[in-house]
């Protein structure tokens, strides 16, 4: 009895002892995966980054150009041109840019037009755009407008001269020599528009007494010769028709206004203001008989 028992607690034992080693050994198993994941993760990253290490870098995509700034120089005023200023024209030049000067023939300065009173359209300045060939002011086509325009073979629509040179006689805007001509008043209704006037000396006015010797040189030298003589000569006073006082030399028929502040007959004509010459068949002044003053 005893042996039975013993033998069944024996067995009892070695059966708990077995399911306590399948525990243990399944949680260390279960430990050691745990444990394995890290380590593989850790592996994998690893991997990849040493992948990245060694692939090929691509070389950044080049920059882009950034935009030319244009250079920009602001018209200097022109004693030869001083129109210059005229809302239509340019103001400023982009010195990157070539030399010639442009316009748009579709577009003209407002008064210009013939159906607005115009006598020639004008046209707004313009620049052209074109790059300029090396070491030169104007781009290729340019250049040769005006080596045309210098031949004499000037292409109306294509060549309006050079911004960096004296105004053009051609340039079609307002201030040229062919406005100037065409509008010696400026554009109707525009004050901005009118060219300055050239300013003119006033003529000499000749003195009084060579006024009287060129008057009496025109006059007929037997007339001159009498009337050197005013102290000789007879004089005779009236009243015209229009109610004015004037003396008549009986010897010329020459007639005179008459100088009120004078009593003596003789100094009574005033030589300087001939009325005429009396005509006796008449017996009246006539106005053309004495020769007109140039």
């Amino acid at each position: 009895m005893n042996a039975e028992v013993l033998s069944s607690t024996r067995a009892a034992v070695n059966q708990a002892f077995d399911q306590r080693e399948v525990v243990l050994a399944a949680e260390a198993a279960k430990a050691a995966a745990v444990a394995a994941k890290p380590a593989a993760k850790r592996k994998a990253t690893k991997a990849v980054k040493e992948a990245e290490l060694l692939a090929p870098v691509d070389a950044p995509p080049p920059a882009s150009p950034k935009p030319s700034v244009a250079v920009v120089a602001t018209v200097a005023a022109d004693p030869t041109d001083p129109l210059k200023t005229h809302p239509s024209r340019l103001q400023k030049i982009d010195l990157a840019k070539c030399m010639g000067r442009k316009i748009v023939i579709s577009k003209w300065v407002p008064g210009t037009h013939k159906d607005e009173g115009g006598v020639k359209k004008f046209h707004p300045e313009g620049q052209c755009t074109a790059a300029p060939a090396t070491g030169e002011a104007l781009c290729a086509k340019c250049a040769e407008q005006e080596a045309l325009a210098a031949a004499g073979k000037r292409d109306a629509k294509k060549w309006f001269g050079r911004l960096d040179l004296p105004l053009y006689e051609f340039a079609a805007v307002v201030g040229c020599k062919q406005y100037i001509e065409c509008y010696p008043n400026g554009i109707a209704g525009d004050p901005l528009s009118i060219p300055p006037k050239t300013a003119e000396a006033p003529a000499p006015s000749a003195p009084k007494k060579a006024k009287k010797a060129k008057a009496a040189a025109e006059v007929p030298v037997a007339i001159a010769m009498a009337n050197l003589d005013v102290t000789e000569a007879e004089w005779l006073t009236f009243i015209q028709k229009s109610g004015v006082p004037a003396i008549r030399n009986l010897k010329t028929q020459m007639v005179y206004a008459v100088d009120a502040s004078e009593t003596d007959r003789a100094k009574m004509a005033k030589m300087d203001e001939v009325l005429g010459k009396w005509d006796t068949e008449k017996g009246e002044i006539d106005p053309y008989g004495v020769p007109d003053e140039e």
